[in-house]
């Protein structure tokens, strides 16, 4: 009698196991990211899946609509409102996390519940709308999107190798994390479709091809032309866009779609009359940096100095266009974006083998290969004052990408910033210009001057340069949206003038590559009101 007195024990205690949701573990259910720099990747209204143990004990679909709060005895709340279910089982639960629960709005807690007892309450940091994903036809997170061409003459066809969209032409997209609507659907029941569940700001979405950092040309991009609930569909998000006659070709064209951040890029198929892809020829270029960068207001503070070598190829890689110098009163607006990185066919960053580098009193190092959102970069932290006036030199032993090479530069003197702007200075987006003053730095030397409104996963600014010799910029911050306390930053950039930048040459680069020099003085935890 006492072994299985000992057995029913240890069955008692299996099945009396709590629900855990894994740390990170609810994610937006299309790209699976958990959140860009923000961390804020879940939207109210959104599909997002749940990854933990015990979240079930069994497997089980739902089979009707509106979705059930309650599968196989397993239910889900956010600050104690119950959440839609697609689907339950032990360690993951797909769900749609309600749009209406009782505040904190943007700060909530989930809790599963099974019949063995609560989940600990798991803290949610929800999104304003940085959490948009593409749903990808392998359910990975990456690959190929779920998106859909719309031909001249009306036709729909799944986007694929086979068949792809010509420039001019209509995408469908899908995927979650919109926010806001007209005529919203109830939590759990499908979108309706006359009239539409129009998203609230959908004419300032952006469409995304290529990987940018700075949405200016000649990255090819453009508004959306409607976004909004899939019709028919429980939290599903649909985005219908005009391909740019300006995107290239091509079997794996990253796509992204902007709202406040930016989704994970998916590769699309693009043929100009459609039929089968074509991918154009691959090009590599090289860029070798020695930045120094002095900061206050944040983490971290100080100086660091750093030395990166990175040598990318794709397929019809293109060289970055000429600089050209820029001196005014400073209304040059841009946007960053950031967001989950994935990676794309034909995308790839090259060997070089060992890359070692030295300059005044001080070397030979070698700088590591390390991996930087999917890309392989060459980077060494330096010890402070490494970087300063003096020749250096960068050699390659040479790898299965890039062949042996030697290239020498001569860095210029930083500036030393006179203007003061502690933390919590207040920037007025309604009043004066704001000037920087500064000493110091090499004559021809230009100095890039941005005012920084931090958005999330978004950076939207306003610069302005000028020469290092006239020891002041002026930026204007009229257009910038003003932010709460700590999102704003000002930030200085000291760099050569083009002309005075060595060329980089090697076997394997085809476009071949720029040597360069930065100092950046970064002032944050200010105030744009």
């Amino acid at each position: 009698m006492r072994p299985f007195l000992i057995l029913l024990a240890a069955a008692a205690v299996v099945c009396g196991q709590r629900p855990v949701i894994s740390p990170g573990g609810v994610v937006n259910a299309a790209s699976y990211a958990t959140g860009g720099l923000s961390r804020k990747a879940v939207a109210i209204g959104s599909i997002v899946s749940v990854f933990g143990s015990n979240l079930a004990t069994v497997t089980q679909s739902a089979d009707s609509l509106p979705l059930p709060a309650n599968l196989g005895g397993t239910s889900v709340t956010v600050n104690g409102v119950p959440a839609p279910l697609f689907f339950v089982s032990p360690n993951q639960i797909n769900l749609q996390l309600p749009s209406r629960y009782p505040p904190p709005f943007w700060e909530a807690e989930m809790v599963v519940t099974t019949p063995a007892g609560m989940s600990d309450p798991y803290p949610l940091d929800l999104d304003n709308g940085e959490g948009f994903g593409i749903f990808t036809l392998d359910s990975s997170g990456c690959g190929r999107g779920a998106v859909f061409n719309v031909a001249a003459d009306g036709s729909v066809s799944l986007n694929s190798p086979f068949s792809s969209a010509s420039p001019g032409d209509y995408l469908g997209v899908y995927g979650t994390g919109l926010i806001g609507f007209y005529n919203p659907p109830a939590d759990g029941a499908p979108a309706p479709s006359d009239p539409p569940s129009l998203a609230l700001n959908w004419s300032t979405y952006l469409a995304l091809f290529e990987l940018p950092s700075t949405l200016l040309p000649p990255t090819p991009f453009t508004k959306v032309s409607w976004a909004g609930r899939a019709p028919g569909f429980v939290g599903l998000d649909q985005v219908n866009l005009r391909i740019p006659d300006t995107v290239r070709e091509g079997c794996g064209v990253p796509l992204m779609i902007s709202t406040n951040g930016r989704s994970q890029p998916v590769p699309i198929s693009i043929r100009k009359g459609g039929g089968a892809c074509l991918d154009p020829p691959t090009a590599a270029y090289g860029v070798i940096t020695w930045e120094r960068t002095e900061a206050s207001g944040m983490e971290p503070a100080g100086a660091t100095e750093t030395f990166t070598a990175s040598f990318d190829a794709s397929p019809g890689k293109q060289p970055p266009p000429p600089v050209e110098f820029r001196e005014g009163s400073g209304r040059t607006r841009a946007i960053d974006l950031f967001g989950p990185v994935c990676p794309l066919p034909g995308y790839t960053s090259l060997e070089a083998g060992t890359v070692s580098f030295q300059g005044p009193g001080f070397g030979p190092a070698e700088a590591a290969p390390v991996m930087v959102e999917g890309r392989r970069v060459y980077r060494a932290v330096l010890p402070n004052g490494t970087i300063r006036p003096g020749s250096f030199t960068v050699t390659a032993g040479g790898g299965a990408g890039v062949g042996a090479f030697q290239s020498s530069l001569r860095i210029g003197s930083g500036i030393n910033v006179t203007s003061s702007f502690p933390p919590g200075t207040i920037v007025s987006t309604h009043g004066p210009l704001l000037t920087v003053n500064w000493t110091g730095g090499d004559p021809d030397a230009w100095v890039t001057l941005k005012l920084v409104n931090h958005f999330g996963v978004l950076d939207i600014y306003n610069s302005t340069q000028a020469r290092a010799s006239s020891g002041a910029a002026t930026v204007d911050p009229s257009s910038l949206p003003p932010r709460p306390a700590e999102t704003a930053e000002i930030i200085l950039e000291v760099t050569p003038d083009p002309a005075q930048i060595p060329a980089l040459s090697a076997t394997g680069l085809s476009l071949g590559g720029q040597h360069v020099w930065k100092y950046t003085y970064r002032f944050g935890g200010l105030t744009l009101q």
